[in-house]
């Protein structure tokens, strides 16, 4: 009795220390993105390129993250790292100001890849694009053409889904109204100079005394 309680008590020890592993190896499933294109490492893209794919098929993989790329360098990347591309989860970095018609052509080059999740997130790149303003929709539009009429079949999906958005009423009639009126840094100081005009500036004596009776106010409500 003694010896199967302590084989149960045993089995049930390993099933315990099974799943806090399991728990474990679900936290720190890509938690690490790989940054070698950036200081300290600075690496050039071929080598980091590398380093990031061998990191794939090494013992600590599934920590492994995203590479980490600039928007700018995402085109060179693809030259570097040819059909290996496929095999790395990206993080882009894009500026504010970014140039996204240089994206057209790393989308429309990949568009033809055949996995479900690829064409996709390459569908809803195109998409993306062609909706932040009326030029990058034109320059979506024709990309979408010309996928359209592909040759082969993820192509021509990728590129049908996307001109159907693209060319609806609802996209083009919220990006000419946002054309038409443009929130500008002036028109934000224009705001800005009406709330101070109305309230105040807060460095003024009057600012301070109508702040100081408002407060007081709130303090007396607080006690009622």
């Amino acid at each position: 009795m003694l010896a199967g309680s302590e084989e149960a008590f045993q089995i049930r020890g390993e099933g315990a220390i099974e799943n806090e592993m399991s728990a474990i190896d679900s936290l720190l499933a890509g938690l690490i993105d790989y940054a070698g294109l950036y200081p300290p490492a600075g690496l050039d893209m071929r080598v980091a390129a590398r380093n990031y794919l061998n990191y794939r098929q090494g013992r600590h993989a599934p920590v492994l993250g995203r590479f980490i790329v600039d928007l700018s360098r995402l085109v060179e990347l693809r030259q570097i790292a040819g059909h290996s591309i496929r095999e790395m989860r990206l993080t882009v970095v894009a500026p504010t100001t970014a140039d996204w018609n240089s994206l057209l052509p790393l989308i429309e080059a990949t568009a033809r890849d055949k996995r479900n999740f690829v064409r996709k997130s390459v569908n809803w790149a195109l998409r993306q694009i062609g909706k932040r303003n009326l030029a990058l929709n034109a320059a979506a539009v024709v990309v979408a053409r010309r996928l359209a009429v592909a040759s082969d079949a993820s192509s021509r999906w990728v590129g049908k889904d996307a001109l159907r958005e693209l060319t609806g009423d609802s996209v083009l009639k919220r990006l000419r109204a946002r054309a038409a009126t443009p929130r500008t840094h002036a028109s934000r100081r224009l705001v800005g100079t009406r709330m101070k005009a109305r309230w105040g500036d807060p460095a003024t004596p009057q600012a301070l005394q109508r702040k100081t009776l408002v407060s007081s106010r709130s303090s007396r409500r607080r006690k009622e």
